[in-house]
C-alpha cells in the first residue's frame, strides 16, 4: 500500500526544469575544475602554472566557440545575407561644455560688421540716414543702449 502511494506521489510531481546558464556557453566542466584548482593554488608555488593552464584553456574554448558561431553564420547567410554585416554601434553625442555653448551662441547673436545691410547707393538724403540708423539700431544693438551708425559714403 505504501509503495503504491509513494509511486502515485512520485508520478504526480512535475519534473524539475534545468537551470539556464546566462554566462558563457563554452565555459564547461573542465573550465570549472581548472578555475577551482587555480583558486585553491593561490599563495602556493603552483599558482602561476595553474593560472596559465586555466587562461590557455579559456582562450582555446572561447576561440573554438567563436569559430563554430562564425561557421553557423556563414551557413545562415545564404538565406539571410544581412547576418554577416557588422552591427553599427550607437554613436554617443559628444558632451558640450557650457563655455563652448555660450561662446558659440554669443558669436551668432553679436555682429561686428553691418556691411551686409548697407545700401550700394550713396546716402544723400537725411531722412534716409535716419531710417537706416533706426533699422540698424533696432536689429543689432542692445535695446538698453542707443547706438547710431553713420554709414560711410
Amino acid at each position: 500500500m505504501t509503495a503504491k502511494l509513494s509511486q502515485i506521489i512520485h508520478d504526480s510531481q512535475t519534473p524539475a526544469k534545468a537551470k539556464k546558464r546566462h554566462g558563457k556557453i563554452w565555459f564547461d566542466g573542465e573550465c570549472r575544475i581548472l578555475k577551482k584548482r587555480c583558486l585553491e593554488a593561490i599563495g602556493t608555488d603552483q599558482y602561476n602554472s595553474t593560472r596559465q593552464l586555466y587562461k590557455k584553456t579559456l582562450k582555446e574554448k572561447s576561440q573554438k566557440h567563436e569559430y563554430k558561431e562564425l561557421i553557423e553564420k556563414i551557413q545562415q547567410s545564404r538565406s539571410k545575407p544581412w547576418i554577416l554585416l557588422p552591427k553599427k554601434p550607437l554613436t554617443a553625442i559628444p558632451p558640450v561644455t557650457m563655455q563652448s555653448f555660450t561662446t558659440y551662441f554669443s558669436s551668432l547673436l553679436t555682429t561686428t560688421s553691418h556691411s551686409a545691410l548697407e545700401p550700394d547707393l550713396a546716402l544723400d538724403n537725411q531722412s534716409y540716414r535716419e531710417t537706416y540708423n533706426l533699422v540698424i539700431s533696432r536689429n543689432f544693438s542692445n535695446p538698453l543702449e542707443k547706438v547710431h551708425i553713420t554709414p560711410t559714403l
